[in-house]
């Protein structure tokens, strides 16, 4: 296990580039490319806010912002399970030609979905400002939560690449759950 972390570590240089990578395919093919980055949790916002207050008409005390931070953090933790999912078998012509620790494909999925969730905070201070919420000195453990959930979102990633390379239909499932 210590020569595998090793061999992980050895090659960092393969993981920033996968990353890098990894964010500029996203968009690729997109004529407001990055924007969507902005756009993508604003637009699941409005509507989440739209179907609770507009139809439910369930309104409570600065309800966008609570909506907006839970589907940021949802959306964070459903890509980085759908990706790893298929993170090793997508790659599977580049594991078969060379060899790298596989491992590094399902952590560069959740460093490239954890870039996407640190630019959501651009759509969070906006609807934290709309709604005049000033962050509290809690505000200071938001680095030690997103440590704790990187690692976990990272053990669950590997888990699941691991299994979807043997049951392809966990990559199907994963999507619907």
């Amino acid at each position: 296990m210590k020569k595998y972390i090793q061999e992980l570590i050895k090659r960092r240089d393969l993981l920033i580039y996968l990353v890098i990578s990894g964010l500029k395919a996203q968009h690729r093919n997109t004529y407001l490319g990055y924007l969507w980055w902005i756009l993508d949790p604003l637009l699941m916002g409005i509507v989440y806010y739209f179907l609770r207050v507009v139809i439910f008409g369930r309104e409570g005390e600065a309800i966008g912002a609570f909506l907006i931070i839970g589907l940021v953090v949802f959306k964070w933790f459903a890509s980085v399970l759908s990706g790893s999912s298929k993170s090793i078998s997508g790659k599977s012509g580049i594991i078969t030609q060379v060899y790298l620790p596989k491992a590094i494909f399902p952590v560069s999925t959740v460093f490239t979905q954890m870039a996407n969730f640190i630019f959501s905070f651009v759509v969070i201070a906006g609807f934290l400002a709309f709604y005049r919420i000033v962050p509290t000195a809690n505000i200071l453990w938001l680095p030690v939560i997103m440590a704790v959930n990187v690692i976990f979102l990272t053990a669950v990633g590997l888990i699941l690449a691991y299994y979807a390379m043997m049951v392809r239909d966990i990559e199907n499932v994963i999507t619907h759950v």
